[in-house]
């Protein structure tokens, strides 16, 4: 069996901020195997955008040794990002039924700003770099992964490219362009499942 070489990513630490599919814990792997990275992890099933970096119980809710027992996310801090290389954020399915927005749009901490796929995106953006900014690890790169056009699921009756409610426009499609919108917007790179992945609703 001929040794893997790796490239220049061998050694680099990533943490990989995400719901279910990150949870999983097979996509990073699979990504390990190929370059040789160290993978950290900060996600949980059912994760809102929201949730993946505020944690469950909101940034100033309880936290403790029984709600991690119980599997409670805790909000994202400046140790999870500390000595990273590159932040990988994708999500987004379990915020599904939201209006899609525009980028531009920002939710804000107070409860304020447009709740829209895009609002929560910025806001994510934003605390994954607010805890970049505490960690003094500003080198750190962020990548942005869309959705991808999914199957049917029991629990959602359409798929990747059906709306969720008839006559919103919320489509996984939908999200995944506002999502690459918002990268755009930020000068961060993104990674477009829907449209590049081979994934279809197949």
């Amino acid at each position: 069996m001929q040794e893997r070489r790796y490239g220049l990513w061998q050694g680099r630490k990533v943490l990989f901020i995400g719901d279910s599919l990150t949870a999983k814990r097979i996509y990073p792997e699979v990504v390990k195997d190929i370059l040789g990275i160290e993978t950290f992890y900060h996600c949980k099933g059912g994760a809102s955008l929201k949730s993946m970096v505020d944690g469950d119980n909101g940034i100033g809710g309880d936290y403790d040794n029984e709600t991690d027992a119980s599997g409670v996310l805790r909000p994202l801090t400046a140790s999870d990002v500390a000595g990273m290389d590159l932040v990988v954020l994708y999500g987004g399915y379990n915020n599904r039924n939201l209006d899609i927005g525009e980028a531009g749009d920002l939710y804000r901490a107070d409860g304020t700003g447009q709740k829209t796929i895009a609002g929560f995106m910025q806001y994510a953006i934003n605390r994954i770099y607010e805890e970049l900014y505490a960690a003094n690890n500003m080198t750190c790169r962020l990548l942005v992964v869309t959705v991808d056009c999914a199957g049917r699921y029991p629990w959602v009756q359409v798929d990747g490219r059906g709306e969720t409610t008839p006559g919103t426009g919320r489509t996984l499609e939908a999200m995944a362009n506002v999502q690459k919108a918002v990268a755009e917007r930020n000068a961060i790179p993104c990674c477009d499942l829907f449209h590049n992945s081979g994934i279809n609703e197949h």
